[in-house]
């Protein structure tokens, strides 16, 4: 419905824009045409005739002249709105608001193309433990709370040093370019402190979250892929210890 709402109200803008331009153009034309010509070919009846039918000629022409500048510039906005919006929706996720997969994987080649610039690459996996139980024991509708809480959370705390991301159904992501690990360390800590507060004021549900760290090793990594790969693998093995817990 948002999406619905936000591309009808740019279609009524482009049309409410295109109008007034029209409006104005032949307006600002026209009007003075009108005035320049009354004053110099006189007032007599036949002079003023033969002046208007010219001048509704010559206003018809500049209408139209007008209407398909007005088109061609109006269309050239549009188009670029357009691709603006669409590619907002292709990476963007649409419940949370973060950036999505296939944002994470731009920035990872992107990133990859480059990476000789930084100096240091960090990343992170975050999955949020029970998400599964929330849904079936209280319902999607909470589900969909939690993860909308923990990612304003996430975003919170890392969002100074790193791009945040919802990866999958449960799975975040932080990619930190040029922070220290004691930096991210010290987000890590911000996080639990703030699921802790928002914790001690609930009532139906513990949010938490497994967290798994990585860090970019030219002499260990191939590729972003690597670090991926270990930040996942430790995410897991933290999950298990809190589930232990």
């Amino acid at each position: 419905m948002d999406k619905t709402r936000l591309w009808n109200k740019m279609q009524f803008k482009m049309g409410l824009l295109l109008a007034i331009c029209v409006i104005c153009a032949s307006v600002f034309i026209a009007l003075p045409t009108v005035l320049i010509s009354f004053f110099a070919f006189g007032k007599t009846p036949e002079a003023q005739g033969g002046i208007f039918s010219v001048i509704i000629i010559i206003c018809l022409a500049v209408v139209i002249c007008v209407l398909f500048l007005a088109l061609f510039f109006g269309l050239k906005m549009f188009n670029r709105l357009t691709e603006r919006y669409l590619r907002t929706l292709a990476y963007t996720d649409h419940l949370t608001k973060l950036k999505n997969r296939n944002s994470f994987e731009q920035d990872m080649n992107d990133t990859e193309k480059n990476i000789k610039k930084y100096t240091s690459i960090i990343l992170l996996i975050l999955d949020l433990n029970n998400l599964k139980d929330v849904n079936d024991s209280i319902g999607h509708t909470y589900g969909d709370q939690y993860l909308r809480t923990m990612a304003s959370l996430i975003h919170d705390c890392f969002s100074a040093h790193g791009e945040v991301y919802r990866i999958g159904g449960d799975e975040f992501a932080v990619f930190a370019r040029n922070s220290n690990i004691k930096q991210i360390r010290d987000c890590l800590l911000k996080l639990e402190t703030s699921t802790g507060n928002y914790n001690a004021a609930m009532t139906k549900y513990t949010f938490s979250v497994a967290v798994g760290i990585a860090e970019y090793d030219p002499d260990e990594d191939a590729d972003l892929r690597s670090v991926f790969n270990r930040a996942d693998e430790n995410m897991y093995k933290d999950k298990i210890i809190k589930k232990n817990h």
